[in-house]
């Protein structure tokens, strides 16, 4: 558990990508899943296309994802970061250009 006790930390799958959203399957423990709608928290994805290769790339994958608010954004989603190979996807997608830094509200 992390200093925040709204930000948890959980294994999950990558199922999908839906515009700039990504479908996850999160393990709560326990043998306890629980699929979610998840937008990555503090980026703004730019390129749309290029986003979307780069997720279906990625389809199956297993990620860690840690939550960064104790409720869902406007659009019903959880805000997550994510590692993916000991990687930070924020930093990926901006240095590949996909996505540039934002502040959430």
């Amino acid at each position: 558990m992390s200093s925040h006790p709204w930000r948890y930390s959980y294994r999950a799958t990558l199922l999908g990508v839906e515009a700039d959203s990504l479908v996850l399957e999160a393990d709560l423990g326990f043998r306890l899943y629980t699929k979610i709608k998840s937008k990555l928290y503090g980026i703004k994805i730019e390129d749309q296309s290029r986003f979307n290769e780069w997720a279906l790339a990625l389809i199956g994958k297993r990620v860690i994802i840690t939550t960064h608010m104790h409720k869902r954004n406007k659009m019903g989603r959880v805000l997550v970061s994510m590692i993916i190979d000991g990687q930070d996807v924020n930093k990926i997608l901006v240095e590949q250009r996909i996505a540039t830094v934002r502040i959430e509200e």
